[in-house]
């Protein structure tokens, strides 16, 4: 017998009865419906981020650079509302967003520490420069694309503060360059 005569006598007896046409029916559906799914679960979830639920807590004190206030903390809560990549909530609390991404009512919580612009403006003495932080709290239980969001709330946030840092500092260097003109 002939490895092609083989194969047919076992189709034709794996086909002869109503319930192995059905078996040989169902483990073909049911591969095609889970990768059907998934492509449909995972299909651009970049497009649906203003459907993540996000809280964020401004604690920023604010500081003073040359004579100037600065209010990094609110220029970039402002800004992170009205773009509207994700669904921002403002809470008052780091524990309130804490408990929130806990309990999964946000995907996660960012928070604008207390320093936050006193820190932006500290290079200004080369001695006394501090790092300015941002705190992301995730919960991986909720979602597993948490990491990949956060990654992108980092890049926003980042692409925003050095906006609105890189203003000033373009202004008070502008400025400088004016006072040793008048100087010289």
């Amino acid at each position: 017998m002939t490895t092609l005569r083989l194969a047919l006598s076992e189709l034709k007896r794996m086909t002869s009865g109503r319930l192995p046409r059905l078996a040989i029916f169902a483990m073909c559906l049911v591969p095609l419906l889970y990768g059907a799914l998934y492509l449909y679960a995972n299909w651009d979830p970049y497009a649906h981020l203003h459907n993540v639920k996000a809280a964020i807590v401004n604690l920023d004190a604010g500081s003073e650079q040359d004579g100037k206030e600065l209010q990094v903390g609110d220029d970039v809560t402002k800004e992170l509302l009205d773009d509207g990549t994700f669904g921002w909530t403002v809470v008052k609390s780091e524990a309130e967003a804490e408990a929130g991404v806990a309990s999964g009512d946000y995907s996660f919580s960012m928070t604008i520490p207390k320093d936050f612009s006193a820190n932006l403006a500290s290079p200004g003495v080369f001695e006394k420069a501090q790092l300015a932080i941002l705190k992301i709290t995730t919960n991986d239980g909720n979602n597993y694309m948490v990491g990949t969001f956060a990654d992108k709330l980092a890049g926003q946030v980042h692409n925003t503060v050095a906006k609105e840092v890189g203003t000033q500092t373009a202004d008070a260097l502008l400025t400088g360059f004016s006072d040793i003109h008048t100087n010289m």
